[in-house]
């Protein structure tokens, strides 16, 4: 069993693509109630495992659900944490259904609980200011939580114009 499971994929800076995946909320474990606990997928500007270091500077958009209920939520350009308007109550037992599709200069991350969907738009996101030639895409979990994705879908929809 690993300690701290980490699965992600690197692709060209310059692919189109969709990925989504279904996330299934086992536990909540004790730290339910921290805005720092959360999970999801991922597309970011660079990758670190096991890294805590205050001079990681990566820029990411996140179709996921942080413990206090944001849905999507985004970190750009050294900023702090940008959470997105919408709101659902992470459930135990709870399945999400989470998007990342990448359209030349477009992102549209989505978050589905159920029959309601959320979704949120970035244009001109910098996705390549650590790594020009690649960003990563993530699944990710933290600060005891357990979940199970499944439905790990990946389409490539050709190479970005302009990106």
């Amino acid at each position: 069993m690993f300690d701290k499971p980490t699965a992600f994929m690197q692709v060209s800076a310059n692919d189109n693509f969709t990925i989504s995946v279904d996330a299934k909320l086992v536990s909540l474990g004790g730290s339910a109630t921290n805005n720092q606990t959360g999970f999801g997928l991922m597309l970011r500007d660079d990758m670190y495992i096991d890294v805590n270091s205050k001079m990681i500077q990566s820029n990411y958009v996140a179709a996921g659900i942080i413990a206090d209920g944001t849905t999507i939520f985004s970190r750009s350009s050294k900023s702090a944490l940008t959470k997105g308007s919408k709101s659902i109550t992470p459930t135990e037992g709870a399945t999400y259904n989470l998007t990342i599709k990448r359209l030349g200069q477009v992102v549209t991350v989505t978050v589905k609980d159920g029959a309601n969907a959320y979704t949120q738009t970035y244009t001109d996101f910098d996705f390549t200011a650590v790594d020009n030639n690649n960003m990563y895409i993530c699944l990710f979990a933290n600060r005891n939580l357990t979940i199970e994705y499944s439905n790990v879908t990946f389409s490539y929809d050709g190479v970005s114009q302009g990106a």
